[in-house]
């Protein structure tokens, strides 16, 4: 028996539903999902199809999110203008994360309005509620 993947991207699942209306109410969910997520959902509106020993690698919806596994534990997102790195251990906890505005990595999208909500104490830059370097 192979021993479960152990990397950041090995424990994954993706829910999306079908429409066959063009109502609210979708008449089924899919789940996709690594071997490594536990529950499993099976009604008559729902099914569920497992992959084993995989690793979520790339996720695009729209133009506006775009997910990227970069290299082993290393994430980035760019998510309407703003960038996120995420670095993790190979069991998916997050050691560290960097937040870039619009302007920084990826073009600002017009018509986007932007907020931020920092609350708390920085470990980088300042401690105020905008966040790292954010106004004084």
């Amino acid at each position: 028996m192979n021993k479960p993947l152990r990397r950041a991207g090995a424990v994954w699942r993706l829910l999306v539903h079908r429409h066959s209306t063009d109502g609210p109410q979708s008449d089924m969910a899919h789940h996709v999902q690594s071997d490594r997520v536990k529950d499993r959902a099976y009604t008559e509106f729902s099914q569920t199809t497992v992959l084993p020993r995989t690793e979520l690698d790339e996720l695009v919806v729209g133009r506006w999110l775009h997910l990227e596994q970069m290299d082993t534990g290393f994430w980035w997102m760019a998510i309407g203008g703003v960038v996120v790195h995420v670095w993790a251990d190979r069991d998916g906890r997050p050691t560290t994360v960097t937040v870039h505005g619009p302007g920084a990595w990826d073009d600002p999208v017009e018509g986007c309005s932007y907020e931020l909500d920092w609350p708390g104490e920085s470990t980088q830059g300042g401690s105020d509620r905008h966040g790292p370097g954010g106004p004084q």
